[in-house]
Formats: structure tokens, C-alpha cells, sequence
């Protein structure tokens, strides 16, 4: 995350998930691996209505593919080769909703 939502990520999660949150504490969670964070920005996002998912993928025929689809609310965004590249990218593609999204507002 970047910008405008990252600084208003770092607030919700003060004020959400650690209302005592010192700075330090903060910086333990960014110290995290991105996969122990991602249910928490998650979270952030649904707060503010901005849905990420992450789904195995599939072929037209239904079966299963290697690869995971990443999709915000009903918009299928792209296929990644592991959970983890999908994650990325939805994170990112989310942010950038946020910061058009909330742009004019401080």
C-alpha cells in the first residue's frame, strides 16, 4: 500500500484492530510476512467497501487450474501463478480504487 491509503490504512488499524497501538507496534505489523497481513488489510478494505478475493482458478470446462484468480467486488481483475503474486496484485489494484476513490477527502 501507498499513499493516501496506506497513511489511512495505518489510522483504521489504531483505532480498529489496536486502539492502543504505539508507533512501534505498528512497525511489528509492517515487519510481518505479506501473508499474516493480508487478513487484516482485507478487513481495512471491507471497511471502507472495497471487497478483495482470492480463488483458485478454473477452466471453462470447471476443472481446476494452476493458477488463482484475484477479483475486487464482481470484477474479475487477472490470474496470478501463486496465492501469493494474486494477493499482490489485488492489494495493489485495490489501493489504487482507494486513492481515486477517497482522493478529494483529508
Amino acid at each position: 500500500m501507498k499513499g493516501k491509503c496506506k497513511k489511512d490504512f495505518e489510522k483504521w488499524y489504531t483505532n480498529t484492530i489496536r486502539k492502543e497501538l504505539q508507533y512501534r507496534e505498528l512497525r511489528r505489523f509492517h515487519d510481518l510476512q505479506p501473508s499474516m497481513q493480508y487478513g487484516v488489510i482485507v478487513d481495512f478494505f471491507d471497511s471502507v467497501r472495497i471487497y478483495l478475493s482470492i480463488e483458485r482458478g478454473w477452466s471453462v470446462i470447471g476443472d481446476c487450474y494452476d493458477g488463482y484468480d484475484y477479483i475486487i467486488g464482481v470484477q474479475y481483475l487477472g490470474t496470478a501463478d501463486t496465492r501469493h503474486e494474486a494477493r499482490e496484485a489485488a492489494i495493489e489494484k485495490a489501493t489504487e480504487i482507494y486513492n481515486e476513490k477517497f482522493a478529494d477527502t483529508k
